[in-house]
């Protein structure tokens, strides 16, 4: 990876499965952004990559298709344009948008390719200290695909998967394996093209 990058960074262990090197912070915009506060803004060139997954608004996306971001919106904040050229238009949602009926109406009010849970933050505080940031999302759940609710819960705090949350969870609700399975591939799917753009991405800078 070329020495112009200051750090990439994901907030689960999975989105950074296929990305040697990459900061893991955990789940939400609060950890994400102590992690970002850390990061030596001094070097020259200097870049953050933030990579993650996320879920589809547009119909068209399917799982496993990346998004490289090239505006972020949060509701009641100015959108936050990245120094891309064109790219998606990603909205940080406060909470987990987990059914294709609540992806329906963020992407008619909103306009919206994807939806996640941490990237608005993360690109204001880089903003607002001159780093230029480049974000990559890949899409794990497409806009018809439902998430349990539950699943925020699944993660522990350095970003790796509670298991035994995982399996108390299917304990009692055993219909939602095939969901669950289906989550699993989309997510390998994701995190692979995750790690080919960010490949991709340490060549031409």
């Amino acid at each position: 990876m070329d020495a112009s990058i200051i750090t990439i960074v994901a907030a689960l262990r999975d989105e950074a499965a296929f990305v040697p090197g990459c900061m893991v912070t955990g789940m939400g915009p609060q950890r994400m952004c102590e992690a970002l506060e850390h990061i030596d803004a001094s070097r020259r060139n200097g870049r953050v990559i933030l990579i993650g997954f996320a879920g589809g608004l547009d119909p068209r996306l399917a799982s496993g298709d990346l998004l490289r971001i090239g505006r972020v919106l949060h509701e009641g904040d100015p959108p936050i344009e990245l120094d891309e050229s064109g790219g998606a238009t990603l909205l940080t949602a406060d909470t987990l948008v987990a059914s294709p009926r609540q992806k329906s109406e963020l992407r008619q009010t909103t306009g919206a390719d994807a939806v996640d849970m941490e990237s608005y933050f993360a690109a204001r505080l880089m903003q607002q200290r001159g780093i230029p940031l480049t974000i990559f999302r890949g899409i794990t759940d497409p806009s018809d695909a439902a998430l349990p609710m539950q699943s925020t819960q699944w993660v522990k705090p350095d970003g790796s998967h509670d298991t035994a949350a995982v399996v108390g969870y299917l304990l009692t609700h055993p219909h939602h394996l095939p969901r669950l399975l289906r989550l699993g591939r989309s997510s390998r799917r994701a995190a692979e093209a995750l790690g080919r753009a960010v490949a991709e991405l340490g060549g031409t800078l």
